[in-house]
């Protein structure tokens, strides 16, 4: 899979048991996952090239972890 890791997601095109997906993968290490507008505009995107080419997406989503704010 290539990826790149600018605004704060990664993207890219690659293969789930045979098949051409669109990936999105949310970094949640880096100020808790936040979107931003480069966030926003690079997660429209990969779903726009995944319309365009009729491919279905994957969202990879790390959940479950507890900040310290929710501690209490």
């Amino acid at each position: 899979m290539a990826a790149t890791c600018i605004g704060r997601i990664i993207t890219g095109v690659g293969r789930i048991s045979g098949r051409e997906c669109v990936i999105v993968a949310n970094d949640a290490t880096i100020k808790g996952g936040t979107y931003y507008p480069m966030t926003v505009k690079k997660h429209l995107r990969a779903q726009d090239i995944a319309r365009q080419n009729n491919l279905p997406c994957v969202y990879m989503v790390d959940s479950g972890r507890r900040l310290p704010a929710d501690a209490g």
